[in-house]
């Protein structure tokens, strides 16, 4: 052999002794640290009692025991109650003074015996009470009681209902009433607003638009009241846009609607028979015209038809008596002379939907005792008849408890306080001797009452990132009513997150899959909070996550993603596998161990946990294989305690999860 081979040779053999030597110490220094972590609750309290030495239970951390603890709905709630004593106290819950049982609460609750703490995740407005602790032993006993509140409604901005206030058409004379629904919480200041001009201007050189406030809430004022804003008497003066501002200590939140204001109407008294002409005329020929009559769209009819912006009434009627208003900006409305009726011949037309667009939800979700209404407009000649039914059968009033009302000038269906049974598809046939279309919508009656969109805890988690790289959160929405999803990203603007009113400056973003989003190729402007926000009829929730985009890869410890790996339930003979994803540079080494008990004990002496390695990664082992643990054919032995255990040369870290074991299914247990 030459000597350049036993160089390597004898090379080879001191690298894999170092590389041995360097796996064992870091096998041992990553147990030890383990171990430690465990036990680290007790750590830094000298007054850990001997046998010799009894003594009454004492609170251990006095000044982090806060009594009163207002959170709001859907996150977890920890209170712990850490005593000293000896022998070791006992520790019990009450609720409002009585004994604290799991089955009392939906979702029950974990006890932590070595934490002294009892754990509540995602709590309700129900959670809200007293909660005491009792912590006793032979030679004394000591309580403690928390205060919970949980508020239903965090705080938020006023939502404004959609649609109101809406836009008016009225006469000189006439009164006008505009509407703005508000909710909110903490409650909303309401003022009704009238943009104005100034030196001719609609608005100032900072481009905020130049207001007049007519209504604002005063001593004497409901909110009720300050939700209506009345007119009386309107002149042209009037004319213009008004605006519902509301605030609160979150921030504010406007709508606005147009007042339209004409000198007076053109009344015309004729005959039954006759026909009428009536023609809108201005100074620009308009593009469209559309006529209305009692503020709905008219369509063309049996006898009404529109051309040209002229309206052609053949044969009018009692039932034509009306205001009728053409929808075009400045434009005058004048008629023609009534007249004998001409030979005048209508198109024939089959019927079709006058606003499919408002059509394409075919499936509604609505919470008992809400009001239901479908819309089925369509226009054709002779004007189509409508008739409704229910799972392909004819709907009757007495069908239905309460009946129903069929609004035949705006082609709608009306049923009040939905019940379950109201569940079904409703179709609405349109139809005149050229034709006939139908429409189906599938209702569903949630019997629950409706509520907010609720956001699984810990989503989206915080992330970071490197230059370069891409990034993904994820948020979980929960509800039973439709949900509309953005994501935002929380900006600065002029140097400043906020707004004067304490809104905070945002920009929405898009996304392919709403409850994703991902962002591709990032860079250090990315960095930041992000927002996701979900809202429903009801009211909306945020959860908001940061990340944190650096130009290289920093060092630090291994970072495992919450809530993996998960506790796993399994019946003997099948497979089961726990996953733990793990972020880290350096990259880290990865264990899974299970704890164990030697000889009827789970720690030693020193007070760390026995614990087994099951899997270690090797020289032919890939990250991704070392994140999964999978057990074949488990048995009752193989019920325990797993934990995923990462270190690199920055630290440690770890998650933990249980695995249950049945002889067979739990339901089917003898």
């Amino acid at each position: 052999m030459s000597t350049s081979a036993v160089c390597m040779e004898s090379c080879a053999r001191q690298q894999a002794l170092l590389y041995w030597s360097m796996m064992k110490s870091t096998m041992k220094v990553m147990l030890l640290l383990f171990s430690v972590l465990l036990t680290q609750p007790l750590q830094g309290y000298t007054r850990l009692s001997s046998p010799e030495q009894a003594s009454v239970p004492e609170w251990a951390e006095p000044e982090r025991m806060k009594k009163i603890h207002t959170v709001p709905a859907s996150i977890t709630v920890r209170f712990r109650c850490l005593a000293i004593g000896n022998p070791t106290p006992t520790l019990k819950w009450l609720k409002n003074g009585k004994v604290f049982k799991k089955d009392q609460r939906i979702g029950g609750f974990k006890l932590r015996e070595r934490l002294w703490s009892i754990v509540m995740d995602s709590v309700v407005p129900s959670d809200s009470g007293n909660y005491t602790c009792v912590v006793e032993n032979k030679h004394g006993s000591i309580n403690h009681t928390y205060q919970l509140e949980v508020d239903g409604h965090p705080p938020h901005r006023p939502i404004l209902q959609a649609g109101l206030p809406a836009n008016r058409t009225a006469v000189v004379g006439s009164d006008v009433e505009f509407e703005c629904k508000v909710c909110s919480h903490p409650p909303a200041h309401i003022q009704w607003l009238k943009h104005i001009e100034v030196n001719g201007r609609k608005m100032g050189e900072d481009g905020v638009p130049y207001v007049k406030v007519l209504q604002s809430a005063g001593m004497n004022t409901t909110d009720k009241e300050m939700e209506v804003l009345q007119l009386k008497n309107v002149s042209l003066e009037d004319a213009g846009m008004y605006t519902c501002l509301a605030g609160n200590s979150i921030g504010i939140s406007h709508h606005s609607a147009w007042l339209t204001v004409y000198k007076d109407t053109v009344a015309h008294t004729l005959r039954e028979e006759y026909n009428l002409y009536l023609k809108c005329m201005s100074m620009e020929e308009p593009q469209e015209v559309r006529w209305t009559k009692d503020q709905v769209p008219l369509a063309d009819g049996e006898h009404t038809h529109q051309h040209n912006g002229q309206l052609d009434i053949k044969g009018v009627e009692l039932a034509d008596s009306a205001f009728a208003f053409e929808d075009y900006d400045n434009d005058e409305s004048s008629s023609g002379k009534a007249k004998r009726s001409s030979d005048q011949k209508l198109l024939p037309k089959a019927p079709e939907w006058a606003k499919p667009e408002r059509m394409e939800k075919k499936l509604h979700m609505v919470g008992v005792s809400n009001t239901i209404k479908f819309h089925c407009m369509a226009i054709g000649n002779p004007t189509p008849t409508l008739k409704w039914l229910k799972n392909g059968r004819k709907f009757k009033e007495d069908q239905r408890m309460g009946g129903f009302k069929v609004r035949k000038y705006t082609w709608s269906i009306v049923m009040e306080s939905a019940v379950p049974s109201d569940r079904g598809n409703y179709t609405c046939v349109v139809e005149n001797k050229y034709g006939s279309i139908n429409h189906t919508y599938q209702l569903d009656v949630v019997e629950r009452p409706p509520h907010r969109p609720i956001l699984k805890a810990g989503l989206p988690a915080n992330r970071t990132a490197v230059v370069g790289s891409d990034v993904e959160f994820e948020c979980k929405v929960y509800g039973d009513l439709p949900t509309h999803i953005q994501w935002l990203k929380h900006i600065e603007v002029n140097g400043r997150k906020m707004g004067e009113d304490g809104v905070p400056y945002v920009k929405v973003l898009q996304s392919k899959e709403m409850g994703v989003l991902q962002l591709k190729n990032v860079s250090l402007e990315d960095a930041g909070m992000y927002t996701c926000l979900a809202g429903n009829s009801i009211g909306y929730s945020y959860h908001s996550a940061w990340l944190t985009v650096y130009k290289e890869r920093s060092p630090h410890r291994p970072i495992l993603q919450p809530g993996l790996p998960a506790n796993r339930t399994a019946v003997v003979g099948s497979d089961v596998e726990f996953e733990c994803k793990v972020c880290s540079h350096p990259p880290a080494h990865i264990q899974w161990l299970k704890h164990i008990e030697v000889n009827g004990s789970k720690v030693r002496e020193d007070g760390l946990p026995y614990v087994k390695i099951i899997k270690s990664a090797g020289m032919n082992t890939t990250d991704k294989e070392m994140e999964v643990l999978q057990l074949k054919n488990v048995s009752l032995e193989d019920a325990g305690v797993y934990t995923c255990l990462a270190g690199n040369s920055i630290g440690i870290s770890h998650h933990s999860a249980w695995l249950t074991v049945y002889k067979e299914g739990p339901g089917r247990q003898s």
